[in-house]
């Protein structure tokens, strides 16, 4: 219902047809470098979800025209096609992944308003974040159950080279059906054709390891194991871990809750290991991962 609803001034005005195809409706939500908004697909009459690129702080709207205004002194026009043409290279590589039931898909990419957009499904449910927020932490097991497709499906995403970087409870949806889906692909990385350049700084406070906060960090799928361990324990205790940079100047040592029901020891040795400050001695993918949670004895490899 887009005539209760105020807009954010910043972004596209409610109403406003995108592409000639897309009606935009409200702000669903804002990162560091982008704007999601619900849609109307209205060649094919069904909801989607806008991705917009919109990095903060280098660019503004001016409420008489849809354009993004960049910031000349901060942003140069080369840095302004690279920082849109990875919005868009990242997003057309994660369309691949279509036939993965567990990945939102995107249906459609193109540059417009002197930005980059990405089309995607709209996907009905809650988050995850939300659902431990109203019900409070789950046991381990039930978090698993939850948590397992979504973590088999972003195995078949490693494979293709490609790190999602933001993983998080905000970025999880639990659907009517109880299955889960993982959004917000503007921050994944292609390592198969990073070409050795850097990419962008994307960090999220008690989710992303250490290596998410410098430019040169060294990203892969010891990344998303970070955030997924980071999620396993938010789900079962209901706290967000300290700040990897907190971490890494205090304490280290996982703590668990006295309130949370006893872990089996391989399953709190395995969320150690995978939530280690350092790469080198972090579980190193998601196969490794699940392997160390199922297991009754957990052997380091």
């Amino acid at each position: 219902d887009n005539q209760s609803v105020e807009q954010p001034i910043y972004a596209l005005k409610l109403n406003y047809i995108l592409h000639g195809r897309y009606l935009i409706g409200r702000v669903l939500g804002q990162g560091g470098f982008g704007i999601t908004y619900v849609g109307l697909d209205m060649v094919l009459d069904i909801k989607v979800a806008v991705k917009e690129y919109f990095p903060m702080g280098l660019v503004t709207r001016d409420n008489m025209s849809s354009e993004l205004l960049w910031n000349a002194s901060q942003v140069g026009s080369t840095q302004r096609q690279s920082g849109c043409e990875s919005f868009l290279k990242e997003a057309r590589k994660m369309a691949k992944t279509d036939a993965n039931p567990t990945i939102v898909r995107v249906r459609d990419t193109f540059l417009e308003n002197e930005t980059a957009y990405i089309i995607m499904d709209f996907v009905e449910g809650h988050t995850l974040k939300k659902k431990l927020q109203q019900g409070g932490p789950i046991p381990f097991p039930e978090c698993m159950q939850l948590l397992r497709p979504m973590m088999e499906g972003l195995k078949e995403v490693h494979h293709q080279g490609i790190i999602h970087r933001d993983i998080s409870p905000d970025n999880i949806i639990i659907q009517p059906d109880g299955s889960v889906k993982l959004l917000d692909l503007g921050a994944a990385k292609d390592m198969t054709a990073s070409n050795g350049q850097t990419s962008q700084v994307v960090a999220k406070k008690g989710f992303s390891p250490l290596e998410q906060y410098v430019e040169k960090g060294e990203v892969g799928t010891w990344t998303d194991v970070y955030a997924l361990c980071a999620t396993i324990y938010y789900c079962i205790t209901g706290k967000v871990l300290p700040d990897a940079l907190e971490r890494m100047y205090g304490e280290q040592q996982l703590q668990i809750p006295e309130t949370v029901d006893p872990l089996p020891e391989h399953v709190v040795h395995t969320l150690e290991a995978g939530l280690a400050i350092k790469v080198q001695d972090r579980i190193q993918n998601i196969e490794e991962l699940l392997q160390r949670l199922d297991s009754q004895q957990n052997q380091p490899s």
